[in-house]
């Protein structure tokens, strides 16, 4: 499969991935270890809310230009004009949209 990617976007899988982690490892403490076939849905819709923010924040960080171009403020990542980070071009930002959007819908359908 092909991934098309530019700058810090390859890192919307891995923040999913901690989130959904972080999430199973709440829901492993809560159900016994001898039946985790009953977890509860609404962890998988929490882990994509949560990729969601931290997506958002992020994106809104890394692709957004400094208040003040003519200094040189501490960044994670050095902003040059018509730079931006995105995965399946589709900027960081709008990743958490996605992630939200889903994480809402399977709220909904969990919980329906």
């Amino acid at each position: 499969m092909l991934v098309v990617w530019r700058g810090y976007g390859l890192l919307v899988p891995p923040i999913y991935a901690a989130a959904l982690a972080g999430c199973l490892a709440l829901g492993y403490a809560v159900v016994p270890a001898e039946d985790p076939e009953k977890l509860p849905d609404w962890l998988f819709a929490l882990s994509f809310l949560i990729a969601g923010i931290v997506c958002w924040l992020l994106g809104r960080r890394l692709n957004s230009p400094p208040a003040n171009p003519s200094a040189r403020p501490a960044r994670l990542v050095a902003y040059e004009p018509g730079e931006c980070h995105d995965l399946f071009y589709l900027r960081v930002e709008y990743w958490g949209v996605v992630f939200g959007v889903a994480g809402a819908w399977m709220l909904l359908t969990s919980l329906i």
